[in-house]
């Protein structure tokens, strides 16, 4: 009789787990999506201050963050809910994750050069000269 409890708690825990770890995943993911927008756009990311309270405009990732929240239900509970550290909405966050996309996409191109038969690379050098 104890196993089975034992095991349905255990299953329980599991699947408590499993639901953290999904919704953890479709939380960064959203962070990471909005931060690839802002940057294939040429926005901004951050504006002059970055209070949602108290600025009007906080920011082109915040404001985009705060429309998804309108219509994200798990992006809102840990938007709103959540400390400010595991909003994962700061300056040093925001920057990690532009950093390890930037990371992912140069690895990307260095595989398809890798696997071409043949590949040009081709730098441009200017010379700046000292007029005297």
């Amino acid at each position: 009789m104890k196993q089975n409890n034992a095991g349905s708690v255990l299953q329980l825990q599991s699947d408590v787990y499993a639901k953290q770890v999904v919704e953890n995943r479709h939380y960064i993911k959203t962070m990471a999506e909005v931060l690839l927008l802002t940057a294939t756009q040429n926005l901004a990311q951050r504006g002059h201050r970055e209070n949602l309270a108290t600025d009007d405009n906080p920011g082109n990732f915040r404001k985009i963050l705060q429309l998804i929240v309108q219509h994200d239900e798990t992006i809102s509970d840990r938007f709103y809910c959540d400390s400010a550290v595991t909003q994962y909405t700061s300056n040093d966050i925001q920057n990690e994750i532009l950093s390890v996309m930037s990371d992912m996409v140069r690895q990307h191109v260095f595989d398809e050069v890798k696997q071409s038969v043949y590949s040009l690379c081709i730098f441009r050098c200017s010379l700046m000269r000292q007029k005297t």
